[in-house]
């Protein structure tokens, strides 16, 4: 099969230069006045980088999520030089409340030098910071730039039914949760978020698994821990826990690996193979995660289960793995799914120390292979049947020789391999923005699946595409 001709539809080195440029001008406009010759010089850079945006997309915007940047809902992929950049851009956003900022057409120079020169001499209030921000923007007479706030969990906003909002925002409460290090932990809102969890996967599980296709570098033990809780409540919900046990289970998963909050990065994030102390340093999160939730426990309505997952998500079902354990024969039910889900999204998740990883096909089969050691049995055979022969975010390869990523699996088991797949190459390897096919319908009967593509082989960022899927649920106009 030939190579997929890439033509993406942004060059990803413009919108690179668009967040850079945004920053740069950010912080002239704090220390320069208007008429300073190196302000302007760098006005009229990123002006520059705004028109060419806006003849593709007929605007600029810069968006933020936490633990994500994104110029026109593209996400921005920061290297080692420009990461400080996105560190320090996404805590101006975040202290601001601030989710995106958007250039419209028309936009005149003056107008963005006069916004700039705005949003960086604007003091932050400690109160409402978004809703001050907003007030002194209306007064200044802002014709073509638009503000949106920041989603809160604290807000009606997690009950509006879309699945992109919600999964972002638990990017952003866990954030707040374990950055918090006087234990004032807001378990309600945690509460909150894992029922609107368990209501959307009844409603939309598929466009929830392609979520998870979303991974972070920059926060992975934050994305990794809301994608192991989606992944959790599913599969609870395919063996028939009820609502108040799922919540529990959401809970549990989102927390699991909240001990490694005091791991230091170098070693959470070191390239090579661990020595000995430091794989000592790593096994210790989980008593140290179920330490500081039994402290919680007095002085919060936190589940039990919470505690025993953050204990045993390491255990083997054969026992082995850690922490060890001598008189007890099996660790429960709750720690089991998450063994599971907890596996199966590292394994899929690229690392600094592991950046091949195995697409979600041949990753079920590798747990198959550990069934029984590793994992428990049964639950590993529903799991693999919930996700379907091709997991919603596979690149596949079709009879007719076009190439597309799974959207979609199909409800019922006889059709499995028939799912709903989003054409991104013809016949001839050239790149398209081709339609959603359900491969189920009679019109697409002769459409087939042929086998399962490594990604990384062809260049395709998996992500990418569920990416746009959520932008435009989050509301891109």
């Amino acid at each position: 099969m030939p190579p997929l001709e890439t033509r993406p539809p942004f060059d990803p080195k413009v919108l690179v230069d668009a967040a850079v440029q945004f920053f740069v001008v950010f912080k002239l406009a704090k220390v320069y006045e208007p008429n300073n010759a190196n302000f302007r010089a760098r006005l009229g850079e990123l002006y520059s980088v705004y028109e060419r945006l806006r003849r593709t997309a007929g605007e600029m915007g810069l968006q933020y999520r936490p633990g994500f940047l994104f110029v026109n809902w593209t996400r921005i992929k920061f290297d080692a030089s420009t990461h400080a950049i996105f560190r320090s851009l996404a805590g101006e956003f975040l202290s601001r409340r601030l989710g995106a900022v958007v250039f419209r057409p028309d936009l005149s120079s003056e107008e963005l030098g006069r916004f700039m020169l705005f949003l960086a001499r604007s003091e932050v209030a400690k109160d409402e910071p978004f809703e001050a921000l907003e007030r002194r923007f209306q007064a200044a007479g802002f014709a073509h730039v638009r503000m949106e706030k920041l989603p809160d969990l604290e807000t009606d906003e997690t009950s509006d039914g879309s699945p992109a909002p919600i999964y972002f925002l638990g990017v952003f409460h866990l954030q707040q949760l374990f950055g918090n290090r006087t234990g004032a932990w807001n378990f309600y809102i945690t509460k909150r978020w894992i029922e609107s969890i368990c209501d959307l996967i009844a409603l939309d599980e598929s466009f929830l698994f392609g979520l998870v296709n979303i991974k972070n570098f920059e926060d992975y033990t934050l994305n990794h821990s809301v994608n192991v809780s989606i992944l959790s409540l599913a599969l609870g919900r395919r063996i028939g826990l009820s609502r108040s046990e799922l919540v529990d289970l959401g809970i549990s998963a989102a927390l699991h690996d909240v001990g490694k909050q005091d791991v230091p990065k170098e070693i959470l994030e070191k390239p090579a193979a661990l020595d000995a102390a430091e794989r000592s340093v790593i096994e210790r999160h989980s008593h140290e995660g179920a330490s500081t939730l039994i402290r919680l426990m007095a002085t919060h309505d936190l589940p039990l289960p919470a505690v025993q997952v953050a204990l045993e998500h390491h255990v083997m079902a054969n026992l082995g793995g850690y922490p060890k354990y001598v008189r007890r024969k099996r660790v429960t039910l709750f720690s089991r799914i998450v063994k599971i889900t907890d596996y199966y999204d590292a394994v899929t998740t690229p690392r600094v120390y592991r950046p091949n990883v195995l697409n979600p096909e041949a990753t079920i089969r590798l747990m198959a292979e550990k069934s029984g050691t590793e994992f428990d049995p049964v639950l590993l055979r529903v799991f693999a049947r919930m996700l379907g022969p091709y997991p919603v975010g596979s690149l596949v390869a079709l009879n007719g020789g076009e190439i597309g990523i799974v959207f979609e699996n199909h409800p019922q088991a006889a059709l499995s391999r028939r799912p709903v797949v989003k054409i991104i190459a013809d016949s001839a390897g050239r790149r398209i923005d081709g339609p959603v096919v359900d491969l189920s319908d009679p019109g697409a009967e002769t459409r087939l699946i042929v086998k399962s593509l490594d990604p990384a082989r062809y260049g395709v960022q998996i992500s990418d595409y569920f990416l746009a899927r959520a932008g435009a649920a989050l509301g891109r106009d």
